[in-house]
C-alpha cells in the first residue's frame, strides 16, 4: 500500500469515526449527516460542498482545535473529492428548440 492510499484510508477512518458520533448526537441536520456519512462508505470520497458543511462541526474537536481552516482542509484532502460534476441538458436545448 502506497503513502497516497494510506493516508486516504486514515483520513475516510477518522472522518467516518466523528460522522458516527455525530450522528448518534441527532443534530437537526442529522440526515445531511448520515447522507454525507454514507456517501463517503460509498465512495470513499466527499464533495467540496460535504466538506464545507462539516468543517464548523470539526473545528470545534479537540484533535483539530489549534488548526485553521487550512489546515484542517489539508487533513482530508486525500478524500475531498476533486471530481467535476456531469452537466445535465435539457433534452429541448440539445435539439436547439
Amino acid at each position: 500500500m502506497g503513502k497516497k492510499e494510506e493516508a486516504r484510508l486514515s483520513a475516510t477512518s477518522k472522518l467516518l469515526r466523528y460522522l458516527y458520533t455525530y450522528e448518534s448526537k441527532r443534530f437537526d441536520m442529522n440526515h445531511v449527516i448520515i447522507g454525507i456519512k454514507d456517501h463517503l462508505n460509498r465512495t470513499g470520497s466527499l464533495t467540496k460542498g460535504q466538506f464545507d458543511v462539516l468543517v464548523p462541526f470539526l473545528r470545534r474537536e479537540r484533535e483539530f482545535a489549534g488548526m485553521d481552516e487550512h489546515d484542517l482542509r489539508n487533513q482530508f484532502d486525500p478524500i475531498v473529492g476533486k471530481t467535476n460534476r456531469k452537466k445535465v441538458y435539457d433534452g429541448a436545448s440539445l435539439l436547439g428548440l
